[in-house]
């Protein structure tokens, strides 16, 4: 009788830890909570009504030389069309061979504008540039995106540039949903239209994509650090420099193993702030610091509690 409990025991034992195993299988698939990340933040920014700026013109068939202009003054010149395009493989696409061709000018004139696109205004190397107009020219066919044609280019004129100093042509590919990798300079210069009322800048467009009219920022620089609680972090926040008197942007990089936010290459000389976006499992979070590089360079900052529609109103005042 002892020896049946004692393999009854046995038994029950053994189903108990089959059973415990059975719970534990690798193929079944475990849900975890989702964190919100960087790249939630950049889709609700890039979404956001107040920050859409895109002009779209649709052609169908022939069209004539003629000038694109959007609300905030920027004029794109369209002539010889029947050569002007091509596609992917280069191949030439006449307008009038096109049924449906859009066109569409996007533009990021403000310093929220700018950051909420996923933009900045650093170059490939890390050097800041003030922006005097950025602007994206993209066109397709059918849905098919295209580009210019052999050796073709556009003239762009833009709005007023207050500066005395020369600027300069600056192109970057569309990114689409990548990061952002700089400026890549043309060599360039803006040249003067004079108005009426002003004096503009004339430009020729040689790829399709995001222009920069700018000029690269004088004097010296340093690095710049921005130190938050222990909970923010690249995954879920985003952290610029901003020049309060050009519009300069530059993203600040999270450095992991020491914990805080650094821009190498901050202007000593330019009135700034430091702005935080971030999008915690429980809402957002954002905070503006004006800085001066003269006195430190390490900057604390706690970020304030905010809803999306004072997130959005914060960003699009910069």
């Amino acid at each position: 009788m002892i020896r049946q409990f004692f393999a009854w025991k046995v038994e029950i034992s053994v189903f108990a830890v089959l059973a415990v195993l059975a719970g534990c299988r690798k193929d079944e698939i475990t849900f975890i909570a989702y964190t919100p990340t960087a790249e939630s933040l950049n889709t609700v920014l890039m979404s956001a009504p107040a920050f859409q700026s895109t002009s779209a013109f649709n052609f169908s068939g022939a069209v004539p030389d003629t000038i694109l202009s959007t609300a905030d003054g920027y004029k794109v010149h369209l002539t010889d069309t029947e050569t002007l395009f091509a596609d992917d493989s280069g191949k030439l696409v006449p307008c009038s061979s096109c049924n449906t061709l859009r066109v569409e000018i996007e533009s990021a004139t403000q310093r929220g504008t700018i950051i909420a696109k996923g933009l900045s205004t650093l170059d490939a190397s890390g050097r800041l540039l003030e922006a005097g107009g950025t602007l994206k020219f993209s066109a397709n066919c059918q849905g098919k995106k295209l580009q210019l044609h052999n050796n073709r280019s556009l003239k762009v004129e833009g709005p007023e540039i207050t500066s005395n100093d020369k600027f300069f042509l600056f192109e970057a590919p569309d990114f689409g949903n990548s990061i952002f990798g700089g400026w890549s300079s043309t060599g360039q210069e803006a040249i003067p239209v004079q108005s009426t009322s002003s004096t503009a800048f004339s430009v020729e467009l040689k790829q399709l994509g995001w222009l920069n009219l700018g000029r690269y920022l004088p004097g010296a620089t340093r690095a710049c650090y921005a130190l938050l609680p222990a909970e923010y972090s690249g995954d879920n926040t985003r952290v610029y420099f901003v020049s309060k008197k050009e519009v300069a942007v530059a993203p600040m990089i999270y450095v992991a193993d020491k914990r805080f936010f650094r821009l190498n290459t901050a202007p000593l000389n330019s009135p700034a702030q430091i702005v935080t976006i971030s999008k915690m499992s429980n809402g957002w979070r954002f905070f503006r610091k004006d800085i001066d590089l003269n006195t430190q360079t390490s900057f604390g900052i706690i970020p304030k509690e905010v809803t999306e529609k004072q997130l959005i109103e914060q960003l699009a005042a910069l």
